[in-house]
């Protein structure tokens, strides 16, 4: 296990895109430098996280969500992940949240819901079956290990579960789906790994430049889709219900694999397709959703040069209010990424960074706060000082699992 990736400021940062209107502005009192009204608002407004009413705090915010996405601005910071391990159990134990959906593979994912329902016993292995480097640190394995203990004094329909919500590995979607009907229907098993080997060789092709490929790769999909959602009611009574559910799972999350390289957001609308079938399977379903800030944010993914919605943004199309996301900012202090040794071996390395250019959140929020807090961006202020710094552009630092340069803050 990995632990203590530790990082000294956090942010809360509720709702990654704004929304609403602002109220008039009231009063008549001398007004406040814009510098200083500013920082009176985010002092006002937040609520650290040291207080009694932290958790108060973001359920007002959230009350009418079925979906919240906790972000992360990196994947290796202590503080972020205890955070949220918090706000996940409060929202199972308080608000009758009954899913956690991690951004990982959804066959592997299986072996650490296996272990919260109490069908096996290892939390190592657990954790192993979140999938990625990434998510292999202790904070998690806590997690795993407090939706254990609550899964064992629920009640069925109180039990929690857990689910991956990524589609970037075709062949373990594949494998998992001919396992689950090898005897019962051979044929849409061999179906399910020959799309496999055509939806990753299309995908090598267009990295490659050659799209020619892509449209009928595509008919394939679709075609394999309703193959298998025609054979659901059917395979339902040979294999049983829930079985039959999972093949219909894997087969969206096969299909939705990313073979567009020019398509920024393919990936954004596979994983929202997991989420959005989740609820519709279970329709008084309450989902925690665990990933990064670059996902999870409800405006257009500008940070991958498009203003095309993200996984957050396509739920907040379809959910409205029903989705609630709460981002992440850093200060100051260290994270983890992972790094590549001169044996070519992946390993976590720690990062050290400062307080943030000037301007930046992290800054400001470092120099305003004293310490760990969240911050609810709505409503809009009456002040139409602080709503005009909260429509501008922000500079928010992000890291993915790698890729670091050794100065992050040059």
């Amino acid at each position: 296990m990995i632990s203590r990736l530790a990082v000294t400021h956090l942010v809360l940062l509720a709702l990654l895109a704004l929304t609403g209107c602002a109220s008039p502005p009231s009063g008549t009192a001398e007004p406040r430098p814009p510098e200083d009204r500013v920082e009176a608002w985010i002092r006002e407004r937040a609520t650290v996280a040291t207080s009694d009413r932290f958790l108060e705090s973001i359920s007002a915010a959230c009350k009418s969500a079925r979906v919240i996405g906790l972000g992360e601005t990196t994947h290796g910071q202590e503080e972020c992940f205890a955070h949220k391990r918090r706000i996940t159990m409060h929202l199972v134990r308080e608000h009758g949240f009954r899913y956690v959906g991690y951004e990982t593979n959804g066959v592997r994912v299986r072996a650490a819901n296996d272990f919260i329902l109490g069908r096996t016993d290892d939390p190592d292995v657990a954790v192993g079956g979140l999938g990625l480097l990434i998510w292999m640190v202790e904070e998690n394995r806590q997690l795993l290990l407090d939706l254990r203990a609550w899964n064992e004094s629920a009640s069925e329909g109180e039990r929690v579960e857990i689910f991956g919500f990524d589609v970037q590995d075709p062949r373990r979607s594949a494998t998992r789906l001919a396992e689950l009907i090898e005897n019962e229907d051979p044929q849409l098993a061999e179906a399910a790994r020959t799309l496999c080997d055509l939806l990753v060789a299309t995908r090598e092709a267009s990295f490659g430049g050659d799209r020619s490929g892509l449209a009928s790769c595509r008919e394939e999909c679709e075609a394999f889709l309703q193959r298998t959602l025609s054979r659901r009611e059917e395979l339902a009574t040979q294999i049983g219900a829930e079985a039959a559910d999972e093949v219909v799972v894997r087969a969206k999350e096969l299909v939705s694999f990313p073979i567009d390289p020019q398509d920024p957001c393919a990936r954004e609308r596979g994983m929202a397709a997991q989420v959005l079938h989740r609820l519709e399977a279970d329709p008084e379903a309450k989902i925690a959703l665990w990933g990064h800030n670059g996902h999870l944010t409800k405006g257009p993914l500008r940070w991958m040069r498009t203003e095309d919605l993200g996984l957050g943004g396509l739920l907040r199309e379809r959910l409205g209010d029903g989705y609630f996301a709460v981002g992440f900012v850093y200060g100051q202090g260290s994270f983890g990424a992972l790094h590549r040794d001169e044996e070519n071996r992946w390993w976590f390395r720690s990062y050290a960074d400062g307080a943030g250019p000037e301007g930046s959140l992290g800054r400001r929020f470092t120099e305003t706060l004293p310490g760990d807090a969240f911050l609810a961006l709505t409503p809009l202020p009456s002040d139409p000082v602080v709503e005009e710094w909260l429509r501008s552009p922000q500079g928010i630092r992000a890291w993915g699992g790698y890729g670091v340069p050794e100065d992050p803050e040059a």
